[in-house]
């Protein structure tokens, strides 16, 4: 008896799941289940609905410009290494620094063979202070090569005496012509480092200006 109840409820069971399966799946044949099936269901109303369609439509719209804004930012405008573009500036300092060294080194080993080449008097002690000079500001001009931060030194220092040589030595250039040249090549020199200086820093502000 036990046994014949067990295996009526067994089954009564498995129809009743049969039943609730169909129910789910849109069976609404028996009004019991299809009143369980939806007593619990809360349809949500229709300003959630559109929030939820703009919410998905605006994470559609955002995923579709992302490539658009990568893009963009690939081909803005590339920026420029700061030791790279300081470079000419650096090495028109050096080669300046050399310059003005080499005059004065020359001045206070061959000062008198000068004199007589130029045609001039030869003053030992003018021309010995004259060539300190010339060696200190080629050394500043020098050092301030080695760093980008300091080729403004080199700029200031070097820069109104590498130009007023450069125009004595075209008036020397019948007088000796080994004189003539190294002060026109001094003068080249100055204006190479002054020029590239100038472009260097004006490009500089004007990419901390779109950048602010």
């Amino acid at each position: 008896m036990d046994e014949d109840f067990a295996v009526s409820e067994q089954a009564a069971a498995d129809a009743l799941d049969v039943a609730i399966d169909d129910a789910l799946a849109g069976d609404r044949t028996d009004p019991a289940l299809a009143w369980l099936s939806t007593a619990f269901a809360d349809a949500p109303s229709a300003a959630v609905t559109e929030r939820i369609a703009d919410r998905v439509a605006g994470d559609a719209a955002g995923v579709s410009a992302a490539p658009s804004r990568r893009r963009r930012m690939r081909t803005g405008p590339a920026r420029v290494d700061p030791a790279r573009a300081w470079r000419w500036p650096r090495v028109a300092a050096a080669v300046l620094g050399v310059l003005l060294m080499l005059q004065g080194l020359s001045a206070l080993v061959a000062g008198e063979y000068i004199a007589e080449n130029i045609g001039e008097p030869f003053v030992p002690h003018a021309a010995t202070e004259g060539a300190f000079a010339l060696i200190a500001v080629g050394f500043v001009a020098l050092i301030a090569s080695l760093d980008r931060q300091w080729v403004v030194l080199a700029v200031a220092a070097g820069v109104p005496l590498g130009i007023t040589l450069g125009v004595h030595g075209a008036r020397e250039v019948n007088v000796w012509a080994w004189g003539a040249a190294l002060h026109l090549t001094e003068g080249l020199a100055a204006v190479v480092l002054l020029v590239s200086f100038l472009v260097v820093w004006r490009r500089g502000r004007k990419r901390n200006r779109s950048s602010a």
